[in-house]
């Protein structure tokens, strides 16, 4: 496989996972009874897990010369937080200013805005600030599964712990049936994604044969249409139908499969298209930036004008966020690392 020094379509990868969130939303405010057509693909589902997947292949990249806990730790912090905390300032701001629907925050607790602060409200009762920080929560998860498994296996046996994930997967749907007790699978799907990913960063490391990728593959699939059926079909949820769930996972899983083991693809020169680097690097801003910015303009814009607008502010925004937030503090979290003289390390793809 050719090397450059940053994997352009994973970034573009990225992009499309964002853009299929904010289309979600977007649409969901302006048409959702024109567009139901669109919305039972499960648009938003579908943008999680391809961002879940690309995780799984990207991590692997900061370990590729030796795992070192301090410094993945401190990397991960500096890409996750400060943008994080720059968004949620914005809100509490608002908030305090009693800008609608923003004036909401004004009856949270302080230990409600500390869980927030800390990306840990999924796992207690306080309410989301930023709604789409539930995803995040989920990565830090991910992140601590992967430290345990490279600190016990060194990267060895992706595939063997891929199946083994999706086994566990399929189990606890029949353990959730035995107990007529309805189980959170799109959360414990993504960590499974997540896995996947790493699977086919470990195919393109020559770590892993094609057998051994297809039988992780498959395994995904049949643990994720599994659990489909038991989560959304033998159970059953507000927001997500069987179908929905069903296509946007088998949808994510063909995209990422297909664009990652074609190098006709993710070689192609399309993904280095400056413009489209450019708003790929922003996707992460874009990801966070989307809601409270479409909450804003709606109180002047509705329809399609609203989401002209929204995506327009959204992009320009989050282009701006990348150059003053996110780049000085990914190379904050370099520089706080390389007092070890390890300044001639690695070439990460992405971050």
């Amino acid at each position: 496989m050719a090397t450059t020094n940053r994997a352009y379509w994973l970034d573009s990868l990225r992009l499309i996972a964002a853009l299929a969130v904010v289309l979600q939303h977007y649409i969901e405010r302006s048409f959702r009874a024109e567009a139901q057509w669109f919305l039972q693909l499960g648009p938003g589902v579908f943008g999680v897990v391809l961002f879940f997947m690309i995780s799984g292949y990207v991590i692997p990249f900061s370990v590729k010369s030796g795992f070192d806990f301090k410094e993945f730790v401190l990397r991960r912090i500096f890409r996750i937080w400060p943008m994080y905390l720059c968004v949620l300032a914005g809100i509490m701001v608002l908030g305090w200013a009693n800008v609608a629907p923003f004036d909401a925050i004004q009856h949270l607790g302080w230990i409600d805005i500390v869980f927030n602060l800390l990306l840990i409200f999924e796992y207690s009762n306080a309410p989301a600030v930023l709604g789409v920080a539930w995803s995040l929560s989920l990565e830090l998860i991910w992140y601590g599964f992967f430290c345990l498994y490279v600190m016990r296996f060194r990267n060895r046996h992706a595939a063997q712990i891929a199946c083994v994930v999706s086994g566990l997967l399929v189990t606890a749907a029949g353990v959730a049936i035995l107990l007529d007790t309805r189980l959170p699978f799109g959360r414990l799907g993504m960590l499974n994604a997540a896995m996947l990913g790493y699977a086919v960063f470990s195919y393109h490391q020559r770590h892993l044969s094609g057998r051994a990728l297809a039988c992780a593959l498959l395994a995904f699939l049949l643990a994720t249409w599994a659990t489909q059926w038991v989560g959304f079909g033998y159970f059953t949820h507000e927001n997500i139908s069987l179908h929905s769930g069903v296509i946007s996972w088998t949808i994510a899983s063909i995209v990422f499969a297909g664009i990652c083991l074609s190098p006709r693809i993710h070689l192609h020169n399309l993904w280095q298209e400056p413009w489209l680097i450019q708003l790929c690097a922003a996707s992460y801003s874009i990801y966070l930036l989307h809601e409270p910015v479409s909450l804003l303009l709606v109180r002047w814009l509705n329809g399609g004008s609203l989401i002209i607008a929204a995506l327009a502010c959204t992009c320009g925004l989050a282009l701006l966020c990348y150059r003053l937030i996110e780049i000085p503090a990914i190379a904050l979290g370099r520089q706080l690392n390389f007092h070890k003289g390890s300044q001639n390390s690695r070439v990460q793809p992405i971050d």
